[in-house]
């Protein structure tokens, strides 16, 4: 079984609920377990992370309230280099900034469940390869 640490940024709470009963309403057998977490702003975000907390994919609002979805990813890429970073906005005139954060995905707003789900299971391959190539790597490295 895989599990899956994601953490949800949106200022507006309407959106971290969505993807939050998104997630919930997906059946994804015994394969693959999820733990959710979710932030209204991109600083509280960020304190978690460097307290210790680790999370394999970030759906990330594009604008924040109090800073810019693509600043905060690119602080999450420097504490976090293997996080899968989804971006999720209503304002696809900021792509150009985004790519400096180095997205895996950009979702548009309103979230529907079939592009979710599609993203999600993206991600969730691109992990499970990353964690079998560093199994992989610690079986030959000795570690």
């Amino acid at each position: 079984m895989v599990g899956v640490s994601i953490a949800i940024c949106d200022d507006q709470e309407y959106f971290r609920d969505q993807i939050c009963e998104l997630l919930d309403c997906y059946d994804w057998g015994c394969t693959t377990r999820l733990s959710t977490d979710t932030y209204a702003n991109g600083e509280d975000l960020i304190d978690e992370i460097q307290a210790g907390k680790h999370y394999d994919i970030v759906f990330l609002d594009v604008l924040l309230k109090k800073s810019m979805g693509f600043d905060v990813g690119i602080m999450l890429k420097a504490l976090l280099p293997d996080i899968l970073l989804v971006y999720i906005t209503s304002y696809t005139k900021y792509s150009v900034n985004i790519l400096k954060a180095e997205p895996f995905y950009f979702i548009e707003k309103p979230v529907c469940s079939h592009m979710l789900y599609h993203v999600l299971e993206r991600c969730i391959e691109r992990i499970r390869f990353l964690r079998r190539d560093y199994i992989y790597s610690c079986a030959i490295n000795g570690a």
